[in-house]
């Protein structure tokens, strides 16, 4: 079998083999390497497999950077203004709420009812 960078091969198939960033974890019960059957023998199909495992992971990590960025922001609000950031469900909440009115919003100009 061919050698592919990100995983290792076991009973003539290819597993993925993958360091998860310390950051992102959590987000796999805290192991420290992401390890499962790709469920394939094929190299290239294996590659690609491996590319997708790791855009979702860049993507978590960017995530999570994110949220952080946010989350040092929020320590620089007064009492009341994270009184109503807790009421809104936090950050994530917030920005769900952003998002359903900015859809809603979208919706109503689209109609010509704005």
């Amino acid at each position: 079998m061919k050698t592919v960078e990100g995983t290792i091969q076991k009973s003539g198939r290819y597993h993925s083999n993958i360091r998860l960033s310390e950051s992102i974890r959590v987000l796999y019960d805290g192991k420290e390497m992401h390890r499962r059957s790709l469920k394939t023998s094929d190299p290239k199909a294996a590659e690609k497999e491996v590319r997708s495992i790791r855009a979702i992971m860049d993507t978590q990590l960017e995530q999570h950077k994110a949220e952080q960025g946010l989350q040092a922001l929020a320590k620089h609000l007064s009492a009341d203004q994270r009184g109503l950031l807790d009421a809104a469900g936090g950050l994530s909440g917030l920005l769900k709420q952003f998002e359903r009115g900015n859809t809603a919003l979208t919706f109503m100009k689209a109609g010509g009812t704005y």
